[in-house]
């Protein structure tokens, strides 16, 4: 059975929304100073020593304060933000695009239409693929075998293609702007457990 790293996705999903608040960045912490060991993804020591290092040059009062300023600066502007995180501008260069058709209809064919069962024109945002995933997890505690069907196609077909370069550009981001090291730590761990994800489904 395919293992989607849930805790992880959802981690990603409330960093990317805001800045993660003190008890969070405790949490994430405490697993820096010991965290889990993979030798067959480097990617993954290599996200965890960014965090451990992070964690070792700022309290937390410190980190939360650095948290904030890389977040602003990623994703701050609404408008104009440093990384724009849509598959549709990932995977065709603008927003609305086939990306956008391609989700909605997973959606769709699972039942996971958001609300009133309206879309919003923001539903191939990193954040609401994240949720989606997180929400297709809980599911599978209850209907595992249909449920993990729709998760390895959300994988595959509507994270895979795009969040590599995505992660990449939020690590790269975040180490040259000085304030770095805790979304660059997220964002290499995410690299590796994706092509971990990429190798099962393939």
């Amino acid at each position: 059975m395919l293992d989607p790293h849930i805790e992880y996705y959802g981690l990603l999903r409330t960093c990317l929304q805001g800045p993660p608040d003190k008890d969070l960045l405790n949490a994430i912490a405490e697993r820096a100073a010991d965290p889990p060991v993979n030798s067959r993804y480097i990617g993954l020591k290599e996200g965890w020593q960014l965090l451990t290092d992070f964690f070792q040059r700022y309290t937390i009062e410190e980190a939360k304060q650095h948290t904030k300023a890389t977040q602003d600066y990623l994703f701050g502007n609404p408008l104009r933000p440093k990384l724009d995180p849509y598959a549709s501008q990932y995977l065709y260069g603008r927003r609305h695009s086939e990306a956008l058709v391609n989700f909605r209809r997973f959606l769709k064919k699972w039942q996971l239409v958001p609300g009133e069962n309206k879309f919003q024109d923001f539903e191939d945002h990193a954040i609401f693929i994240l949720d989606t995933v997180v929400q297709i997890s809980y599911l599978m505690e209850h209907d595992g075998e249909h449920w993990e069907e729709a998760l390895e196609e959300c994988l595959q077909e509507h994270i895979i293609p795009w969040f590599p370069k995505f992660l990449k550009d939020v690590e790269k981001e975040d180490l040259e702007h000085g304030e770095g090291g805790f979304y660059a730590g997220l964002a290499k761990i995410g690299q590796a457990i994706i092509v971990s994800e990429a190798e099962v489904l393939h």
